[in-house]
């Protein structure tokens, strides 16, 4: 199976991932944060690897965040743990300036969506204090959020672009 095509299978999990959080969780009452239900969710990205070394870093590290940082993240540490995988399935096509700038923009993307979604939840609740809770409530919580998935990219980019160059053979030099 190609790259793009195995990239384009990880791509579809993460939106299947998503309506599962907006479908499931408010009727099952279920935590989508959670460990052991990330664990459900990251396994259809195992299949799409044959080198399962490639992926266990990021992995671990994506669980990691989710058990530190769960309580102040919330809902985040779900999609961190997808696309940190996602990361690490794609990264050996990109350099390592794209690699971290793919980074930025995966978590820039996930903080906009997280955002719009809580200003829609907050608009739908509390309709009246909806400004208040915009300066005061919803843009420091999601910045928050933000800046320690920004942090966690940048690390996690850090770390697969310092393996890929310890699996790149350096160049010999012949001396006469």
């Amino acid at each position: 199976m190609s790259t793009e095509r195995q990239t384009k299978n990880a791509l579809i999990i993460v939106i299947i991932a998503f309506v599962l959080q907006f479908l499931i969780a408010p009727w099952a009452h279920i935590d989508l944060g959670t460990p052991h239900f990330l664990v459900i969710l990251v396994l259809p990205f195992i299949m799409l690897t044959s080198s399962v070394r490639r992926i266990a870093l990021p992995f671990f590290a994506g669980l990691a965040f989710n058990l530190l940082f769960g309580g102040v993240v919330g809902s985040f540490s779900l999609v961190f743990t997808l696309v940190s995988v996602l990361i690490a399935r794609i990264v050996d096509t990109l350099d390592n300036h794209a690699a971290i700038t793919a980074c930025i923009a995966l978590a820039l993307g996930t903080f906009l969506i997280e955002f719009f979604i809580g200003l829609i939840q907050n608009a739908v609740l509390h309709s009246s204090d909806f400004l208040q809770a915009c300066i005061h409530i919803i843009l420091p919580s999601w910045g928050i959020n933000f800046v320690l998935s920004l942090v966690a990219y940048f690390i996690l980019a850090r770390i697969v672009s310092h393996r890929n160059a310890q699996k790149t053979p350096s160049s010999v030099i012949n001396v006469r």
